[in-house]
């Protein structure tokens, strides 16, 4: 098994394990001694599902929350969003200034970006009661990712939104946030 990242951080690739072959694993770039393995899980050699597999299919499948750079797929694929962290730290835990976001999809709808501001809304109403719930939980691991995941998930809807705004009222153009 390989850890799974995205972005420049992704090191490795492999052949397909779907053709019943042994699995050849093969450097994508130079790699420093002692520098981490990373095989990405959704951009990998047979995949063709990059920007419909995300973060949350990732953790359904595989019980942790991706570390930066993370993509979140709203209504079917009609948002798709990608938030990086440009500091210089390697963990999961960026502030929002270090974010840049990337839109991957069309620009969404205004009854979208409604919508996705609704459950924004009812997300931080919820927080409180949430957090209680989830202490709640016997596995240490089921309480630090599932906070770790509504954490994301607010801070992925907060992103999407502000960049939505400021591209309406025309201050950033798509490639400058």
């Amino acid at each position: 098994m390989v850890n799974h990242r995205n972005g420049h951080w992704a090191n490795i690739d492999s052949n397909s394990a779907h053709e019943g072959k042994d699995i050849t694993v093969y450097a994508k770039r130079d790699i420093a001694a002692g520098e981490q393995l990373y095989l990405s899980y959704n951009e990998c050699e047979d995949c063709d599902y990059a920007f419909t597999y995300v973060l949350h299919h990732i953790l359904r499948d595989y019980g942790f929350v991706e570390q930066y750079p993370r993509r979140w797929n709203f209504f079917n694929n009609k948002i798709i969003v990608q938030l990086e962290d440009t500091s210089i730290t390697t963990d999961s835990s960026a502030d929002a200034s270090d974010l840049k976001l990337t839109w991957v999809s069309d620009r969404p709808t205004q009854s979208s970006m409604r919508t996705l501001s609704k459950n924004l809304e009812r997300l931080k109403n919820m927080r409180d009661d949430f957090y209680f719930q989830v202490k709640k939980l016997d596995s240490s691991h089921e309480r630090s990712v599932t906070l770790e995941f509504f954490d994301a998930l607010v801070m992925a809807l907060e992103q999407t939104i502000q960049y939505h705004d400021r591209l309406m009222v025309g201050s950033i153009s798509g490639d400058d946030y």
